[in-house]
Formats: structure tokens, C-alpha cells, sequence
């Protein structure tokens, strides 16, 4: 057992005192765009979109931001 990382077997079994240092991605400033989603929409007319996209060399939300708009 003897060490872990520089802790001795009597220091991984002590309580903590100290609160541990957060570890990971930091918090969020701005919240993250929700995820949007189009309820109706054909299987037929998304397949047409997505090889639309695709041509375009875009995805199916720049397709949509950019091309679809220009239509509406």
C-alpha cells in the first residue's frame, strides 16, 4: 500500500480538514445555447436538407442560419 502520489497510507485515511480544490472544467459564464429541435418536419424533407447542407459544404444549422433564411 505504502504511498499514493505523495500521500502516505496514514494521510489517505485522515479526515479533511480542508476543502479539496475544485477539480475540472470551470463554470460557465454565459449559459450554453439550449438544443433546438423542429417537430413535423418529413423524414424525406430533413434528408433533403442534410445532402443540401452537405453540397454547401455546411452544416444543418448553418445551412439553415444562412440559406433557409434567405428564403423567408
Amino acid at each position: 500500500m505504502g504511498t499514493q502520489k505523495g500521500k502516505t497510507e496514514c494521510d489517505l485515511s485522515a479526515p479533511l480538514t480542508e476543502k479539496p480544490s475544485r477539480i475540472g472544467r470551470p463554470s460557465r459564464k454565459v449559459k450554453a445555447p439550449t438544443p433546438w429541435s423542429n417537430r413535423g418536419i418529413e423524414r424525406d424533407t430533413r434528408s433533403v436538407i442534410e445532402k443540401a447542407a452537405e453540397r454547401a459544404g455546411k452544416t444543418i444549422g448553418q445551412y439553415t442560419n444562412e440559406d433557409v433564411r434567405s428564403f423567408a
